[in-house]
């Protein structure tokens, strides 16, 4: 199985433009790989997590408008998030 590398973020009560922004932002940071970006909803963006290391210090500094949820199944991962005060969801395989 492979493993699940995720950000899930929570944008309650966005307007349609400044989550559009966020998305253009999140997508710039993924150096344009808009497969990884899934709008589930109008208050909700999921993305992979494969190209973690080009955008995680921009994605950080969202932290200060968005709940930022990290999802993985990745121990040395999961004490990463952990140290550095991050929300996380332990995912077992």
């Amino acid at each position: 199985m492979r493993k699940k590398k995720a950000a899930y973020i929570e944008a309650d009560k966005l307007s349609s433009g400044i989550l559009q922004l966020l998305m253009f932002s999140i997508r710039l940071s993924l150096s344009y790989n808009k497969d990884n970006i899934l709008l589930l909803d109008n208050s909700t963006v999921y993305l992979d997590f494969k190209h973690k290391n080009l955008f995680l210090n921009s994605l950080f500094t969202l932290e200060n408008q968005f709940q930022i949820l990290f999802f993985t199944n990745d121990e040395e991962e999961r004490d990463f998030y952990k140290r550095a005060g991050k929300n996380i969801i332990y995912l077992k395989e």
